[in-house]
């Protein structure tokens, strides 16, 4: 899972037209550990998908594939992060949860629009029938 989401960084960010060393510069870190992160030599934690996002202007969940997600946010776990206090403990976990939110709004949209087409297909076989 974190390898897909490493394959989409990378296919955005040059998809963006963004260099390595110009990512590496708006995430504070030098242009060989960025490399080392998208090729997964470095961990990437949640806060760093976070401002991965911010800088690529997308959602973090387009990183994020709905079947088998919850191994995803297990492999962000608090103690991955250089926490200070509880209240960043706390910030940690909120991300986890919007994240999570996130993900969820997203599929609920996807159901949605899969039952209106089905009512669209109903629809359109029963006018097909009266003809």
């Amino acid at each position: 899972m974190v390898v897909s989401v490493l394959n989409k960084i990378k296919k955005k960010r040059i998809e963006k037209g963004y260099s390595q060393e110009y990512m590496a510069n708006m995430l504070e870190m030098e242009r060989n550990n960025y490399f080392n992160l998208e090729s997964g030599k470095v961990k990437l934690t949640l806060e760093r998908l976070y401002k991965i996002a911010e800088i690529l202007q997308i959602d973090v969940s387009y990183f994020i594939e709905s079947k088998g997600s919850e191994k995803l946010f297990n492999d962000f776990r608090i103690h991955d992060l250089p926490l200070k206090s509880v209240a960043e403990e706390q910030e940690v976990i909120y991300y986890r949860n919007d994240l999570r939110t996130k993900l969820l709004e997203q599929e609920n949209q996807l159901l949605k629009k899969a039952l209106e087409d089905k009512d669209e297909i109903i629809r359109l076989l029963k006018e097909s029938k009266k003809e």
